[in-house]
């Protein structure tokens, strides 16, 4: 509904609600409308069962980072709890990359920041180029130049342009995982994942495939 222009307010059922309401629809007309009053207590049953589940044993703990990208942006989203922080170098495109994730998931958007800003909260740390969430960090990188006397391993690199020193970053950052923007062009996103792959390296193409890590 919340894809209709007039729809007053955002609306997302999961799968375990669809599959709970369909189940208290055949309840109800069991016991209403086919007068079969003697599994009113069953009815009952469910509808408390259904409350504890959906307030409690279903309610855990998001702790998770979503990444998309489109050649017009990107965006990141880290989730702590019910909570996120959007970082992007579009607002314009936020929403349309970061999709129906945060409705599907019950998660409000704590702040929307532009990259290379200073922020800090209790899950997340952006300072420049680097983010810090969790006990991780990605490092967004385009065409600065890096001090190749440096040693600084990380867990994701997000390459936003086409770099042939892939053996340098590896050297200075050594990623576990290495993100390509959208933004990079086909011939060149190519040879990129095949040049990351032959030392090692698990590469994420962004314009085929978003990045999401729970943990």
């Amino acid at each position: 509904l919340e894809r209709y222009s007039f729809a007053p307010i955002e609306l997302y059922l999961s799968l375990d609600y669809v599959l709970c309401l369909y189940g208290l629809l055949i309840l109800f007309c069991i016991v209403f409308v086919e007068k079969r009053f003697k599994y009113i207590r069953v009815f009952y049953a469910y509808i408390l069962l259904s409350f504890f589940y959906f307030m409690g044993v279903n309610k855990k703990e998001n702790k998770a980072i979503y990444v998309n990208s489109s050649n017009k942006g990107f965006v990141i989203s880290v989730i702590y709890a019910y909570e996120q922080v959007l970082i992007s170098n579009n607002y314009h495109v936020s929403k349309y990359l970061l999709g129906n994730y945060s409705l599907a998931k019950g998660i409000t958007c704590t702040d929307t920041i532009g990259e290379n800003e200073l922020y800090k909260n209790e899950f997340c740390f952006l300072k420049g180029n680097s983010l810090q969430f969790f006990d991780q960090e990605l490092v967004i990188i385009q065409d600065e130049k890096i001090n190749l006397k440096v040693n600084k391993p990380i867990d994701v690199l997000m390459l936003q342009s086409d770099r042939a020193d892939f053996f340098n970053l590896n050297k200075v950052f050594s990623p576990k995982v290495v993100m390509l923007s959208a933004s990079i062009s086909a011939i060149s996103r190519k040879r990129l994942v095949q040049d990351w792959e032959s030392i090692g390296v698990n590469v994420v193409d962004l314009k085929t495939r978003v990045f999401t890590q729970e943990y």
